[in-house]
């Protein structure tokens, strides 16, 4: 064996003394990912596999127990071995969850390993380059994961899983749950793990400026997502946030017509930023390379959230030729099994088609989700971004923007409203000084009344 292989003997060691010394971390290790094929060595194997094996008929756990187990299994560890274990001296608890992170990127990295021979045929047949780029994407993804894609759980196993994530929730005060961070949408909607939450908006609606504002929120909380954006490159994208941070005019930064005190702002700017998103400007990106890009990031230190501008920009080249629409549903179905395999919530904008301009107050509905069926049945979450004054500037109120709520699997259909200020191209909390709810009506929805909640 070659001293560069991926394995750690005494990570190994240190995790299997971990399981064993402390019971509480058992539940732990398996909900963070751990399994058998994470242990390189033989005997750590064996003795994961004892644990697991005992753990699933609900027997008691201890180096006896364990004992048993691997004469039943016909191992020939013995007592003095597993004593040697439980006897190490190991880091506390609270590292576990970094050694398991450790053992799953050294899993990973030999089952590339083992894909090396899969990847050398692809790169020797006669099929396109680009065809040869998608096949070899997609063998890089199915081991880039930190979880296996698949993972079935007993009721009872299902509702630990449930309680050890609400526990981390309580002890947490809710600090690592990602935020639209505008408190009367957030009272609506949860951003929650393993979620496809889509928004929605006219061009010109403010989509991109209300992704940007929900990332640079949740990343100065201390989260660290991932955006992807499709649309603008990243001299783009960081032109419009200091618009929107400083109120410094896009085309004064074109045509280079600063003033030092602006300069110097802009400058100053940079020590505010958070180091906590991951930027990636990849133009007509493959589903595959996104979802092996996430998942690689994912690998390196663990993500919170995920943002894509926007779905209809991304590719998948097997189906070329096909649909637009089904093509949208195959990229929507594999975002959604991103964010259930990295158990975080992806924000993706997506398109409206131009029907939105038939309907009453050119007020949108899931209807007008341009190739969106798919979308609307993935979707935890829809929310279109409406302000009337885009349409009709007279309007007694053009600079209010109607969040329409028109999805939310956990909590109420209802609309709320924020503030758009077009100078900065940003969006604001509203309140009952800038907004009387007699200046609007209720608007009907499919089946129910649109409600409007405001911050008080």
């Amino acid at each position: 064996m070659s001293n560069k292989f991926p394995a750690a003997r005494q990570t190994e060691f240190s995790v299997i003394a971990m399981l064993i010394r402390h019971k509480s971390n058992i539940e732990m290790a398996f909900i963070y990912g751990l399994d058998v094929d994470c242990f390189y060595y033989e005997e750590n194997r064996s003795i994961f596999t004892a644990i697991d094996r005992l753990k699933s008929r609900k027997a008691y756990i201890d180096q006896f127990t364990i004992i048993d187990e691997l004469a039943l299994m016909g191992s020939g560890i013995k007592q003095e071995q597993l004593k040697e274990l439980v006897d190490k001296k190991v880091e506390h608890s609270d590292a576990l969850i970094g050694y398991i992170s450790q053992l799953i990127e050294l899993k990973n990295q030999r089952a590339i390993i083992e894909k090396n021979k899969v990847i050398e045929e692809i790169s020797l047949s006669d099929k396109t380059a680009d065809e040869k780029i998608e096949l070899i994407s997609n063998e890089i993804a199915s081991v880039a994961s930190r979880k296996e894609d698949s993972k079935s759980y007993n009721e009872i196993d299902g509702f630990d899983k449930f309680l050890a994530h609400l526990q981390s929730n309580i002890d947490n005060k809710g600090n690592g749950i990602v935020k639209f961070g505008f408190e009367s949408v957030d009272k609506t909607i949860n951003l929650i793990g393993g979620s496809l939450n889509i928004i929605s908006a006219p061009p010109g609606g403010g989509k991109t400026a209300f992704l940007q504002q929900i990332a640079d929120h949740n990343a100065l909380r201390g989260l660290r997502g991932m955006f992807f954006t499709l649309e603008m490159n990243i001299e783009q994208l960081f032109t419009r946030k200091v618009q929107s941070v400083l109120g410094i005019q896009s085309y004064r930064m074109y045509s280079g017509f600063l003033s030092p005190e602006d300069h110097k702002s802009i400058i100053d700017l940079k020590s505010s930023l958070s180091e906590n998103i991951i930027y990636n400007d990849t133009a007509n990106i493959e589903i595959s390379k996104l979802r092996s890009l996430a998942k690689v990031e994912h690998n390196k230190k663990k993500l919170d959230f995920i943002c894509v501008d926007y779905i209809q920009l991304i590719r998948a080249s097997h189906l070329k030729g096909k649909r637009e629409d089904e093509e949208i549903k195959f990229i929507s179905t594999e975002l959604l099994g991103l964010a259930k395999d990295l158990n975080v919530p992806i924000i993706a904008l997506a398109q409206m088609n131009r029907e939105f301009h038939k309907n009453e107050g050119k007020r949108p509905t899931m209807a007008n989700l341009h190739g969106g069926s798919q979308l609307e049945k993935d979707a935890l979450s829809i929310v279109f971004l409406h302000r009337q004054g885009q349409f009709d500037p007279t309007c007694p109120n053009p600079n209010q923007v109607e969040i329409i709520i028109a999805k939310n699997r956990f909590g109420n259909s209802n609309s709320t409203f924020l503030k758009f200020n077009g100078e900065r191209v940003r969006f604001e909390e509203l309140t009952y000084d800038d907004l009387k709810p007699e200046d609007y009506p209720v608007f009907e929805g499919d089946k129910k009344k649109k409600k409007i909640a405001f911050k008080s």
